[in-house]
């Protein structure tokens, strides 16, 4: 998917959301960055798990763990929103974090099982 297919989808994501009454200022602002970060790191194809645990725990975005459970939070949203069109994406589990020492990281993309 482009980069202007993926913009399209987060504005068209954005809308909806606003819509159904969520203010959305900041999730459009990260989920912006986040095309920027698969254009930058050359992504392509389908959106995969861990390409989206890798933006979520960047470095610029600093060691804070609130804003990383914030960004994890907005990007799970999108990728659900998103996998309902490209099949293919794959969505983090709520529970993935960053260090990989905590225990707690995992990707799974198994088929079957919903990441909700």
């Amino acid at each position: 998917m482009s980069t202007g297919d993926l913009l399209l989808r987060v504005e068209c994501y954005v809308a909806v959301r606003k819509a159904l009454g969520y203010a959305c200022r900041s999730e459009e602002k990260l989920l912006n960055n986040f095309v920027r970060f698969l254009e930058l790191n050359g992504a392509s194809g389908p959106i995969r798990a861990q390409t989206a645990i890798e933006w979520v725990c960047a470095p610029a975005h600093g060691p804070a763990p609130s804003g990383q459970t914030n960004r994890l939070r907005v990007v799970r949203g999108f990728l659900c929103h998103l996998q309902a069109f490209e099949f293919e994406t794959e969505v983090p589990w709520s529970g993935e974090c960053c260090h990989p020492s905590c225990g707690l990281c995992r990707i799974s993309t198994h088929p079957m099982r919903s990441p909700h």
